[in-house]
């Protein structure tokens, strides 16, 4: 039970939470869905490779140069270091977002995934808070936004990343990564700091 609830944890990353919304995005029935194939390609690509591959491949090095002692980051001061550098990371996505010319929402979005993981980073030097319950609540944020605003009929998306979101939150606290106030803050300052970009700026 122990090995199942580490490989969800590994499985659900989340450092995935931007790609996953690009799929979500791109397959909402709005207007995303009919940007060229290989524009779409393109910005996918880049977010996968800025925002999940190059933060993945750079855990071996922090743990080489014994920033890290595992790549679970589990220690609340050593979450420091990552997470600056996934900030930084983020930025830079966000920036060739901007370059490409990448549709409003998707903009929004990679700035809301930015301050998500800036937040994370901030809130690391006092206090642990689940970043996987952080991607869980930005995720379903991403799905509020869509039904309410591109009035996109994903519900079935909503209910399925309810459900993910549970078993995550379940996950973190049985493994004792997380305890409950650490889930549901996280949860809450995910969902939050996606949406709040779309609240204000649009």
């Amino acid at each position: 039970m122990r090995l199942a609830a580490k490989i969800l944890s590994i499985i659900l990353h989340p450092l995935l939470m931007p790609t996953v919304g690009m799929l979500l995005l791109f397959n909402s029935g709005t207007y995303l869905q009919f940007i060229p194939y290989d524009y779409k390609r393109v910005m996918l690509l880049i977010v996968m490779i800025i925002t999940a591959a190059v933060p993945i491949l750079l855990m071996p090095l922090f743990r080489l140069k014994r920033l890290i002692t595992s790549v679970g980051v589990s220690k609340r001061s050593e979450r420091v270091v990552p997470l600056f550098f996934a900030t930084i990371l983020y930025i830079i996505n966000l920036w060739y977002m901007y370059k490409m010319k990448a549709p409003v929402t998707v903009m929004l979005f990679m700035l809301g995934a930015a301050l998500t993981v800036f937040f994370a980073w901030v809130i690391s030097f006092f206090w642990k808070i689940s970043v996987h319950m952080m991607a869980a609540g930005g995720v379903i944020g991403l799905i509020f936004v869509m039904i309410f605003r591109l009035y996109a009929q994903v519900n079935l998306f909503l209910m399925i990343s309810i459900i993910m979101a549970g078993i995550i939150g379940s996950v973190r606290i049985y493994l004792d990564r997380n305890n409950s106030a650490q889930v549901y803050i996280g949860f809450i300052s995910g969902f939050i700091l996606i949406v709040t970009p779309f609240l204000v700026l649009v």
